[in-house]
């Protein structure tokens, strides 16, 4: 299991957590991901411009990306 750190911020009630996203093995799988995205972004629609106008794939069968963000936000701004 990854090794999780902390580090102490200015109020002592908030601190940020650290996982291991720049070992080796991370960096590794991150870079495999983003060349297959790269890849695979032929074959997925854009959106550009103020109005994010549709830009239909160039390539078929069209892929639609469906994703996670399993970002945690918390903020200690209670009074306790």
């Amino acid at each position: 299991m990854a090794k999780i750190t902390w580090m102490e911020i200015p109020n002592p009630f908030k601190k940020i957590y650290f996982d291991s996203h720049e070992h080796e093995d991370v960096v590794e799988s991150r870079n495999r991901f983003l060349q297959k995205m790269a890849e695979l972004r032929k074959q997925m629609a854009s959106y550009e411009g103020v109005g994010l106008n549709h830009i239909p794939p160039e390539l078929y069968p069209k892929i639609v990306p469906v994703t996670q963000d399993e970002t945690t936000l918390y903020s200690n701004d209670s009074v306790k």
